[in-house]
Order: C-alpha cells, then sequence, then structure tokens
C-alpha cells in the first residue's frame, strides 16, 4: 500500500510539473491565484538540481526567507516578494529557453531607494521620492548593487521580461501600435510627460506585472556594447519619440556617463538564495522519523542562514562576528579584516572554495582542514577605490559539511570622498532648451575651514552659474564646511552640443583654480537617435554603416532635405520613413587609400523647421591596418 502510495505521489508530481511548464507562459491578464507560488519554487529547486520532494509548508517557508519576504501572486498571477535590503518589491520570472528563473523588480529604481543606500540624490528631476533616479553610471549602479546583493540585468533577461517567450514578434509588449495611438496608455514619452520623468508605476503594467519598461527612463543592462567601455541601455525615456520605446530598440554610451534620462532597474539571481533553500530542501527531505514535527518547525526568521552562526551544539564551524562593520574610511583606504572561523565539530572541516562578491576583495583562506576545536583565519581586503557611500562586500565561504555547506561572511560600512570636488566633471545629456535645469556639484573645504571661493567662471556664455555656502555630506572624514557650485544652461542656448570647464578660483593652499569639465546636448523639438556617431575601429577594404533616425518628437511634419558629413568618406544617405521621420545611413565603401588613424568630423542635418533648421552631430573613428 506504502509503494502504491509512493508511485501516485510521484505521478501527481510529474502532472503539476507539465501544468507548471504551461502555466508559466506568459500572458497578458492571468487570474491571480495560488499556484505561482508552488510554481515558484518548483523552479528554484528545479534550478539547483533538487529533487522535487516537498510540500506546501516547506515551499512557503522556503519562500520566506531572510532576503525575501511577503511572497505573493500579483494581478497578473506570478510571485511577487519584497528584497529586504533594498525595500525593491520584485516579480519571479519563470525562466525560458536558456534564460534561467530570476528575480527583476517591479518597478524602475525611485531616488528614495537610490538615497536609502547612498546617502544622496544624483537625480536631475528631484522632484519625489517615487520618480525613478537617473544621472547614475553603469559603475555607480554596480556599486549600488554591490551594497544590496542584486545586479544589473541582461540585455536577454530585459527583453524577456518586456515581451515574454514571444520575443521580439511586436514592437511593444501591448502589440505592434501602428500609428502609436496606445503608447501613451503604457508609458511617459516625449508627448505626454511635459518633459519630465514621473511617479513609477502610473501607467499599465505588462503581462508578468512590470511597470514603466517603455518610458519615463531608460535602464542599464550589463551587456558590453561595441565598444569595450560602453554598456547598453533599453526602454525609451520620458523625453524620446515612441519609437525609442520599442522592446527590441537598444543604445549604448561609456559605462561612467550620467544622462538625466537614464536610470536602472534590478535583477536577483535565483542562485543569490540558493544556498538556505538547498539546506531547508535537505533538512526537510529527512525521513519523517527524523524529521521536526510541524510544531517544532522553525518559523522563516529562525531558518538556517549563512548570514548567521549557527548554535555550538549545532554548528560544525562557529564564526565569531560573520557582519564586521568597518565604520567611516576615506575613499582609496585598503579596508583590512581577519575572520575567525572555529571548528566546533568532532569531524575536520575543509573549505572548498571562497567567493567574494566584487573583485575589490581578496579573500585568503586556510587551505588545510580545520581539526575539531581549532580556529583557522580568513582574510579579506576590500580596496575601496572608485567606491563611495554605504557598502555591503559579501563572501561566500562553501565547506565539506553537509548541515552547513554555505556561510556568508560581510564587510560594511560607508566610503567617504577622499578629495575636494563631489564629481570630476559634469554631465548635462538631452535637456530640453527652454526647460529649467541645473546641476550642482559640492566643493569641500577640508582641513581648511576658513578658506573660501573667490570666483567662479564659466567658459560659455550660455550657461548660468553660482555658488553658496554650506554644509557639505559625503566627505571625510564626516560633514564639513564647503560650496554648493551649480550651472545650467541659458533659455537662449542653441540647440546641439556644447562644452566647457567651470573655473574655480579658492584661497585652499595648492587648489587655488580648479578646472571642472562640463558636457551639455540641448534637444529641440527635431530629435535624434544617437548624438554621437562612433564607427569605432574598421579596416581600409571593410565596409561599415551606422544608422540613425531623426524625428519630430511632437509628431508634426518633418522635411530634411541635406544630410552631408565632413568626412570625405563618410557617405550619408537619407531615408524618409513617415511624415515626421528619416533614417540617415552613414556608410564607410572600402578604400585602401583610407587614411590611418583616427579620424574626427561633424554630420550636418539641414532642415526646413522654422524653429530648429539645422542639426550637428559629431562623427569618430579609427582606421587600423590589417
Amino acid at each position: 500500500m506504502k509503494k502504491l502510495s509512493f508511485y501516485i505521489i510521484i505521478s501527481l508530481i510529474f502532472i503539476l510539473s507539465l501544468f507548471l511548464i504551461m502555466r508559466s507562459t506568459y500572458v497578458t491578464n492571468p487570474q491571480p491565484s495560488e499556484s505561482p507560488l508552488i510554481s515558484a519554487a518548483h523552479s528554484l529547486l528545479q534550478t539547483m538540481q533538487l529533487t522535487p520532494q516537498y510540500d506546501r509548508q516547506m515551499l512557503l517557508k522556503a519562500l520566506s526567507l531572510e532576503t525575501f519576504q511577503a511572497p505573493q501572486a500579483n494581478a497578473q498571477g506570478f510571485l511577487e516578494m519584497m528584497h529586504v535590503p533594498s525595500q525593491i518589491p520584485m516579480i519571479l520570472l519563470p525562466g525560458h529557453g536558456n534564460i534561467q528563473p530570476f528575480f527583476l523588480a517591479k518597478y524602475e529604481l525611485t531616488q528614495a531607494q537610490w538615497t536609502r543606500m547612498t546617502g544622496r540624490n544624483p537625480s536631475g528631476y528631484a522632484k519625489s521620492e517615487t520618480h525613478p533616479v537617473e544621472r547614475i553610471s553603469w559603475y555607480e549602479l554596480q556599486e549600488f548593487c554591490q551594497q544590496t546583493g542584486l545586479r544589473i540585468p541582461t540585455v536577454k533577461e530585459w527583453e524577456y521580461a518586456y515581451f515574454g517567450p514571444k520575443h521580439q514578434t511586436q514592437r511593444f509588449y501591448w502589440g505592434d501600435d501602428p500609428g502609436d495611438h496606445v503608447i501613451e496608455t503604457y508609458a511617459w514619452i516625449g508627448t505626454n510627460s511635459q518633459q519630465s520623468t514621473q511617479p513609477v508605476g502610473q501607467k499599465k503594467p505588462n503581462g508578468f506585472g512590470f511597470y514603466d519598461l517603455s518610458g519615463n527612463v531608460y535602464e542599464w543592462c550589463s551587456d558590453v556594447g561595441q565598444l569595450p567601455q560602453n554598456r547598453i541601455f533599453k526602454g525609451g525615456a520620458y523625453n524620446h519619440p515612441p519609437a525609442y520605446s520599442q522592446g527590441s530598440s537598444q543604445y549604448e554610451c561609456a559605462a561612467e556617463i550620467r544622462i538625466i534620462y537614464l536610470g536602472a532597474r534590478l535583477a536577483c539571481s535565483v542562485e543569490h538564495i540558493q544556498p538556505k533553500l538547498q539546506a531547508m530542501h535537505l533538512h526537510e527531505s529527512k525521513p519523517p522519523s527524523q524529521a521536526a514535527s510541524p510544531s517544532q518547525a522553525a518559523s522563516p526568521s529562525q531558518a538556517a542562514s549563512p548570514s548567521q552562526a549557527a548554535s555550538p551544539s549545532q554548528a560544525g564551524l562557529f564564526i565569531h562576528t560573520p557582519n564586521w562593520n568597518f565604520g567611516k574610511v576615506p575613499e582609496k583606504q585598503v579596508v583590512q579584516h581577519e575572520f575567525m572561523l572555529q571548528n566546533q565539530s568532532t569531524q575536520p572541516i575543509q573549505i572548498l572554495e571562497v567567493k567574494a562578491g566584487c573583485g575589490c576583495v581578496v579573500p585568503e583562506w586556510p587551505k588545510q582542514a580545520i581539526l575539531p576545536g581549532q580556529t583557522g583565519i580568513l582574510k579579506a581586503s576590500f580596496n575601496t577605490q572608485g567606491r563611495k557611500g554605504q557598502q555591503l562586500q559579501q563572501i561566500r565561504v562553501q565547506t565539506n559539511q553537509t548541515s552547513q555547506p554555505w556561510i556568508l561572511l560581510s564587510l560594511e560600512g560607508t566610503v567617504l570622498q577622499s578629495g575636494l570636488l563631489s564629481e570630476d566633471n559634469i554631465i548635462m545629456d538631452n535637456i530640453p532648451r527652454g526647460v529649467n535645469f541645473t546641476r550642482k556639484i559640492s566643493l569641500a573645504m577640508g582641513t581648511y575651514p576658513q578658506a573660501k571661493i573667490t570666483d567662479l567662471r564659466c567658459t560659455s556664455e550660455f550657461f548660468a552659474i553660482g555658488y553658496t555656502e554650506t554644509i557639505v555630506e559625503n566627505f571625510y572624514p564626516g560633514r564639513q564646511r564647503g560650496y554648493e557650485i551649480s550651472i545650467g544652461p541659458k533659455p537662449n542656448i542653441p540647440f546641439g552640443r556644447h562644452q566647457g570647464f567651470l573655473e574655480i578660483e579658492t584661497t585652499i593652499p595648492g587648489h587655488e583654480k580648479i578646472q571642472v569639465p562640463w558636457f551639455a546636448y540641448i534637444a529641440g523639438p527635431i530629435v535624434v537617435s544617437k548624438t554621437y556617431l562612433n564607427f569605432g575601429l574598421l579596416e581600409p577594404k571593410q565596409t561599415k554603416q551606422i544608422k540613425i533616425q531623426v524625428q519630430h518628437q511632437e509628431k508634426k511634419e518633418l522635411e530634411l532635405y541635406e544630410a552631408k558629413s565632413s568626412i570625405i568618406f563618410v557617405m550619408p544617405q537619407i531615408t524618409r520613413l513617415n511624415p515626421y521621420a528619416y533614417e540617415i545611413t552613414l556608410t564607410i565603401m572600402p578604400n585602401p587609400t583610407l587614411p590611418l588613424g583616427e579620424f574626427r568630423g561633424q554630420l550636418y542635418i539641414q532642415t526646413r523647421d522654422l524653429i530648429q533648421p539645422a542639426l550637428e552631430i559629431p562623427i569618430q573613428g579609427f582606421v587600423q591596418k590589417r
């Protein structure tokens, strides 16, 4: 009879698995139910190559972990959970093809979430806590991820979240929308945003339950662009036409650039909570005689956690201080700590592998087994160069113990600015003319509290500047006297690219004259899909093309009558797409007489528009010998 029951249970699990596979298909309006909770845990266990021997109680316990809590089915029928360290609600995607299950943030990263972890708000449109954060570089986003245990999604993951399994069968996640008639119901774009970011989650979601995948702000992806220093971003923005919000469209820029329309949406791998689930699975799958009764089962907060050392009676490897706080340190300082690992079991414990979450942390650990009663030392060095704000650097330790296979250690603290300036350069990209926009940076007086600014100049007459004495934050060793310096375009500024320097004169010894480079691009009613044309590396016998779109963002009729390159071997060709948009294809044909080395120039675009009759776009590339 017991054997028959066993086969019946196995059959039911098989049928349930088939149902869950069909259920994971991306749908437009599924009905909420309890099945996503089971489906999610099944996907997690399956990913970890564990046998799905579980019951409802184990699933709910496995999903209520220290990192993720409050599981519930969202309105679209998919599992939604709160990522506790960052307070970001996330949705578990079941995966498709070679895309493994992963968590993705329900909303774009907000100014409140960014400020809570970093202590500052870099946004150009700092209107409220619910607006998306922007003006964050890819590298700054990586630092944020290290603090929270999250990561930047890949392009494939982002597009899967956007389209579902039926990848790129339509322009948008709500359909093709040929005349762009429906887009304003789903996205904040140039025609309905008042040229500003808007609070997240105000438009309609897609079939998984994600908001603002099109519009509001572009979102960084982890993939490298055509040049090694570039990273991809996707999704469109509040100040761009509908075509830029298509799910398959993607753009790129240097990873250190901060742009006023570029933000983020973060992901988390299933493997991030694998050790907890694996330990829980092994515990729950013991024979009934060994498993704890329901009344004795640990609550989610009591469940085994790699970040907590078990009690001496149960533990194998006891960590005296698994979470070490290094306090406040200046940027570029190397933080070092020794973790004491005490073997409180009766068997030797071997450390099999140690992994740091970032290359900035270098661990050293004992290669010999730690004998019963003895203590080993794990050394960790954290290089803080290029990292600012609150830090949480994690180290995963794998041992040969089945009861405690993983241990999580952490270094946390605050890295403060070590120089005088909060930023080395100022980026003001794609600012609509006429919008009241100001960028601010901080200047600290450091060890000279009586020093002051004596003069401030800008090398361009089209920018307004100013400064105010204040108390500045985030400089080492703490709050101190300084200045807030502001710069912004004047209403009469010409369209196009501008660059120059802020020249600051002070009485700080050794810093009497300070230059801060700045860059700005002023956008008009006619917008281009790329404000910089980089051909990258090419050979004399190689054909290379770059395509850009030129469009009137108010959908007014546009006449573009000339596109001319200042570089003789770069040939532009104009194609009309519709009454308000054109495509320009720039081609470099094979030519053995091409001059070797770098080339720079301009693409000149002439229109019949009275407000914006001309546009200029820089061209760059490098011809190398084969």
